[in-house]
């Protein structure tokens, strides 16, 4: 959480703050053929959202990838800080291509902070560290180094290359911050922005508005967004162990070390989880693994975009969803499977 002295800005990003299948192995279908939805969880997931404020997409998805139960499961919304899942995926499938080393250090100064979650300490870290720092902490500084030298643009193409088009990855998370803001550096900035010149730009008296009208913006964006659909879809090829089975080991472990999300709230203490939580303004998303009493995971995903100015409890829905798809995914009886 990012609050000026004032009091006047609160930037929350991801975990505890923003905290931002083509040879998949997994089965597809024809994008004109719904998949079969377990209609009792369909009816459980539907309850949660019902009086929901504003736009939605939720996916489920069962490890056997017989079935999926989704609403608006194909409508790409703002990741926020998830977007640093396919991040992870992009640089482990560049470091088995020998496109670069996982073990090389990158330098950090006291000039890369970002306001958000951080700031990260300067010094050298490796980028298996930065990976970590940035999944299991949500560490901007480290994700921007990340895209430094794995770019956006290229963890756009690999989820391409993986049939998943929904997801996007067109920002920094600095840029991404000053979109949402509205806050363009001064012509005569020399050097990176530091965390207190954005706080004084953002909270000047004055300019409500044009904050007002940059979030609306953010939020009607294209950029940096994905569906639910494919997040479950990636996390199901990271079980699968894609894009190498050691790689897809760090990144569950990343994402088990971030904590237990908002969909893991509400489950029996000893469940185990692996989640990744996104947020920013009206925007809530999280994508995490589940893992059912068989040892079997379910793949969940849950994004809300919500109005600022009520108040709709986002996150106690997720943690909601998170509930419901355990219950019934242990008690319901889809087809083929014994309940």
């Amino acid at each position: 959480m990012l609050t000026d002295a004032r009091g006047l800005t609160t930037l929350t990003l991801c975990c505890a703050g923003f905290g931002l299948a083509v040879g998949s192995g997994l089965p597809r279908r024809a994008e004109a053929e719904p998949a079969k939805s377990d209609q009792a969880l369909r009816n459980g997931l539907a309850d949660v959202l019902k009086d929901w404020p504003g736009r939605y997409s939720v996916s489920v998805r069962p490890a056997d990838g017989t079935e999926v139960a989704e609403l608006a499961g194909g409508t790409p919304l703002p990741l926020a800080s998830v977007y640093k899942v396919p991040i992870a995926y992009a640089l482990f499938a560049a470091a088995q291509r020998g496109e670069l080393d996982i073990n090389q250090e990158v330098s950090v100064s006291g000039e890369d902070a970002i306001p958000g979650v951080g700031p990260l300490a300067p010094g050298d870290y490796s980028l298996l560290k930065l990976a970590e720092l940035m999944v299991a902490r949500s560490d901007n500084v480290a994700t921007d180094k990340v895209l430094c030298l794995v770019p956006p643009r290229q963890v756009t193409a690999e989820m391409g290359k993986l049939g998943l088009r929904s997801l996007r990855v067109d920002r920094t998370t600095r840029q991404m911050i000053y979109d949402f803001f509205g806050f363009q550096p001064s012509p005569e900035q020399t050097g990176p922005v530091s965390a207190e010149q954005f706080l004084a730009a953002v909270s000047r008296q004055g300019i409500e508005n044009e904050r007002t009208a940059a979030r609306t913006a953010f939020l009607a964006s294209p950029l940096d967004t994905g569906s639910a659909s494919d997040l479950t879809a990636l996390l199901m090829m990271i079980h699968a162990g894609r894009p190498s089975r050691e790689a897809a080991d760090q990144i569950l472990a990343f994402m088990e070390r971030a904590g237990r999300g908002l969909l893991g709230r509400n489950l029996p203490a000893d469940v185990r989880v692996a989640a990744k939580v996104g947020r920013i303004g009206a925007v809530r998303s999280e994508a995490a693994l589940i893992y059912l009493p068989s040892g079997e995971p379910v793949a969940v995903a849950a994004m809300l975009v919500g109005d600022a100015r009520t108040d709709a409890d986002p996150e106690s829905r997720i943690s909601r969803i998170g509930r419901a798809v355990y219950d019934c995914m242990g008690q319901c009886s889809p087809p083929g499977r014994a309940p």
